[in-house]
């Protein structure tokens, strides 16, 4: 068991520290029809209505929640990721 669990954090720490492939991978996540066009309008209403509002998005990875609540009229938005 303890050997199983060193391979998967191994393969983790690996994997996770190749960022330039982690962001490509990610980047593309955009693309999918469900973020753009299912997730991405229930999170604006949900947070509607925006101006005026200083928003801050946890976990924001590439941006793309943050750019479109800036879009939306967010007086200011705050991306953080680690």
């Amino acid at each position: 068991m303890g050997e199983l669990i060193f391979n998967y954090i191994g393969f983790w720490i690996f994997y996770m520290n190749d960022f330039d492939k982690l962001a490509t991978r990610y980047d593309k996540t955009s693309e999918k029809p469900d973020k753009r066009f299912s997730i991405l309008p229930t999170i604006i209403k949900a947070i509607s209505p925006l101006e005026g509002k200083i928003v801050s998005d946890l976990g924001c990875g590439s941006g793309f929640f943050t750019e479109e609540i800036a879009k939306k009229g967010a007086k200011k938005v705050y991306g953080l990721d680690s």
